[in-house]
């Protein structure tokens, strides 16, 4: 992935492109107390894939989506960075038994972004689940991190109706009430046609019923 045209693949949960496999090892800061790199700061990531006898190439997905080539460390722990480079002034990649490392040397805004591990095997790629590198107050720029925990409701101290509301319940009110209207509405039409439909049927009935006449000879008032 290099200059030109920007590639967007789907590497959320550590899967890769149309041709790639689930990943089954991680990349992981090195430090593990370490939760977000500070800007300057030396920052060291490692992956261990389950076949140690391969190469192992280093990308980064920026916020923008577009992946970028770092480094590449082939099994005899030789390392090639982006343009073919065997030097990095801002890199630095080893291997180490079945750990492949990788180093920024200062951190800084244009190191931001999701670091994966990317092993080309038996013609497949495999890419390792991703780790989140951002400076603090940017978590937000990061697209495969979890989105927050859903707001639960204080129960000590705070009335319900100074809580917040939490942020789909009056849509979703919204919705409960056009589908109430949409079931109601023809039902009660219906239950109309209906009641009009008897009150003109008895109405007909009646108008046809027998009539009673009065006999001949017969007086219709007394004398």
């Amino acid at each position: 992935v290099g200059r030109g045209r920007r590639r967007h693949l789907p590497l959320s949960a550590g899967c890769g492109g149309t041709h790639g496999q689930r990943g089954s090892f991680a990349a992981r800061f090195r430090d593990s107390r370490m939760a977000q790199p500070l800007r300057g700061q030396r920052l060291a990531l490692e992956c261990r894939p389950a076949d140690s006898d391969v190469g192992v190439s280093w990308i980064r997905q920026d916020p923008g989506g577009a992946l970028h080539f770092i480094a590449f460390i082939n099994t005899l722990a030789r390392v090639t960075y982006k343009g073919s480079e065997q030097t990095s002034t801002h890199f630095g990649a080893a291997k180490e038994g079945g750990s492949f490392q990788l180093v920024v040397k200062s951190f800084s805004e244009r190191d931001q972004g999701t670091y994966f591990c990317l092993v080309n095997k038996n013609q497949m790629l495999h890419f390792s689940t991703g780790q989140a590198a951002f400076l603090p107050g940017q978590q937000h720029l990061c697209l495969l991190c979890p989105s927050p925990a859903p707001y639960s409701r204080p129960s000590l101290g705070i009335s319900p109706s100074l809580s917040p509301t939490p942020a789909g319940s009056s849509e979703e009110k919204r919705l409960d009430f056009t589908c109430s209207i949409f079931i109601w509405i023809p039902l009660a039409c219906g239950c109309l046609v209906l009641l009009l439909a008897l009150v003109v049927t008895v109405a007909v009935c009646q108008s046809k019923g027998p009539r009673s006449t009065p006999r001949r000879g017969s007086s219709l008032c007394r004398r």
